[in-house]
């Protein structure tokens, strides 16, 4: 009997523990339409590699407004200013006027 409940014991455990595949492409045969999403599996998480692509690419262009903190896209970005050798992206006009006005107390802020 106790050897019957350790061998059922194990079992549990050994079941418990099994994850199943994460789906996932061969690397550089994405289908971008099928890849676009991540696919999750309990605690793990895999992205397909057209789906890591888009993503790096996505966060590439984000930037921070130093006026008001806000995450923005490069692209969408009402205002931009170059100062100090950098350029700095704003979110409204009016974050590019009140950056202008002090620059460096902004800079310091973020």
């Amino acid at each position: 009997m106790k050897r019957s409940l350790s061998a059922l014991a194990a079992a549990l455990f050994l079941a418990a523990a099994w994850v199943p595949a994460v789906e996932s492409c061969p690397e550089g045969k994405c289908d971008p339409a099928k890849c676009a999403k991540m696919h999750q599996v309990g605690e793990q998480q895999h992205k397909c590699p057209g789906a890591r692509a888009a993503e790096a690419a996505a966060n590439e262009n984000l930037v921070v407004d130093p006026v008001c903190g806000m995450k923005i896209d490069k692209g969408e970005a009402a205002a931009q200013v170059e100062y100090a050798g950098r350029t700095y992206y704003f979110c409204r006009l009016e974050g590019k006027e009140t950056f202008l006005s002090d620059p460096d107390k902004y800079l310091a802020e973020r």
